[in-house]
This record gives C-alpha cells, structure tokens and sequence, in this order.
C-alpha cells in the first residue's frame, strides 16, 4: 500500500511539475511577443518623426503624399493626409480668409 501511494504522490507531483513548466513557457512567448510589438511601436514612432521633420523641411511636393520605407524598415509604409481649417469674415464678394494646412502622417503596415 505504501508503495502505490508513493507512486501517486510522485504521479500528483509530475502533473503540477508540467503545469508549472507549462506556465512559465507560455508567459515567455507572451513576453517575447510583448517585446516584438513594443519594437514595432518604437520604430514606428522613430520613422513617424523622420517623416514629419523631411515633411517640415522640404514640403510633401517634394517627398510625396505616401510611400515605402527601406532597409531594416521594409515592413513600414506612410501616407499623409492633409485636412484644411479656413476662417472666413466680410461680404461675399470681397470675403478674406485664413487657411491653415495641418498634416497628418498615417503610419500604415
């Protein structure tokens, strides 16, 4: 009797044993899936602020309304969108107005 107890107390301990390892396993490929998103989110901040300084520099004419990067940043692509704000006073036929360009980079995979 002792001994078919000994073995089922070892059986219990394996069990816990490959739910353990089992546990640990899985919380490492969500970490390492954690860390690639957060990589990806990290390049995409640095790509979005190179854009947007080239986009203040030279204009989009210059650069273009969307594209690909290259390199290590293959995966990457943006598109930015312009949306106008105009303030418009005095009579029609000799109305004024005040437009402002805002640009909006799109980081699009």
């Amino acid at each position: 009797m002792n001994k078919g107890f000994l073995l089922f107390e070892v059986l219990i301990a394996m069990v816990i044993l490959v739910i353990g390892i089992t546990m640990v396993l899985k919380s490492f490929n969500t970490s390492i899936t954690t860390v690639k998103s957060l990589r990806e989110y990290s390049d995409a901040s640095y790509l979005l602020d190179e854009k947007a300084l080239e986009l203040e520099l030279y204009g989009p004419q210059k650069i273009g309304y969307e594209g690909s990067f290259e390199g290590r940043f293959s995966g990457f692509s943006w598109k930015i969108d312009a949306d106008s704000l105009s303030v418009i006073w005095g009579p029609q036929a000799s109305a004024k107005s005040l437009s402002v360009l805002t640009y909006v980079v799109n980081n699009a995979k």
